[in-house]
């Protein structure tokens, strides 16, 4: 009895002792990666991808068009005529003839090629209406040259979310409107970017109502609004391409 709780003691004071040497090893590699990440500390920004929203219904794609051509013809084979007496409306006529589903007004729509869209007028938000609009703003540099095209964006500050620092970046170029909406999706960034020394986080956003103004003696002197199609002849970068494509999945 003696020599097994010996041995059990041997046993169990050897188990404590390889948990030690590990833990000891774990720990000075955990101290190594931690010394290693603050020597490599990355700049952090966040930039805010503003949108408009389509403002007409966009147009069926043609295997939606094909599918309900089909379908119609399919359900015309079984369809029954009813008689005239349960289809007539208030003017006399059927309403399955063209008179009775008119009446005695006519529609019509609003053409979908604005003015804007002839002109190309890229600063207004009366463009486009069957597709989303994207805000792009250019800045210039210390030396006074040209920067390329891109979303608002901003360094993150200690203590912000990456939501609140694309709100602040958004703040930063446009002017304070009260009649302005904008509605930012989520608490999550859409996408990441790795850049050289630097990390950014990209925070769609949607404007519900108003206009883009810019704020008056900023960095930022030009704007755009631009379809998602329209975004390569602006950002030229083939990775912030391929980027933006899989952020803005969709018509």
């Amino acid at each position: 009895m003696l020599r097994l709780a010996a041995g059990l003691t041997t046993r169990i004071a050897s188990e404590i002792s390889i948990h030690l040497q590990a833990s000891a090893t774990l720990g000075s590699h955990t101290s190594s990666f931690r010394l290693f990440s603050t020597e490599v500390s990355r700049q952090i920004r966040a930039a805010c991808v503003l949108e408009r929203l389509p403002v007409v219904v966009p147009k069926e794609p043609l295997f939606e068009v094909e599918y309900h051509d089909l379908k119609e013809r399919l359900f015309s084979k079984y369809r029954r005529e009813l008689p005239s007496e349960f289809t007539k409306v208030a003017g006399g006529d059927s309403a399955d003839s063209a008179e009775g589903e008119a009446g005695e007004s006519s529609f019509t729509p609003a053409p979908l090629v604005t003015e804007a869209d002839e002109k190309r007028d890229v600063k207004s938000l009366h463009r486009a209406l069957d597709k989303r609009l994207f805000f792009l703003v250019r800045s210039r540099g210390a030396d006074g040259s040209e920067e390329p095209w891109h979303f608002p964006q901003r360094s993150h500050e200690p203590g912000e979310t990456i939501r609140q620092t694309a709100e602040g970046a958004l703040a930063d170029v446009l002017t304070d409107d009260e009649g302005r909406q904008v509605y930012f999706i989520g608490h999550s960034p859409a996408g990441h970017g790795r850049y050289p020394g630097w990390d950014l986080f990209f925070h769609r956003a949607q404007l519900i109502k108003g206009t883009a103004t810019l704020r008056p003696g900023g960095s930022v002197h030009d704007f755009a609004w631009v379809t998602k199609e329209e975004l390569p002849e602006y950002i030229k970068d083939p990775n912030a391409q391929n980027l933006f494509n899989m952020i803005l999945a969709g018509p």
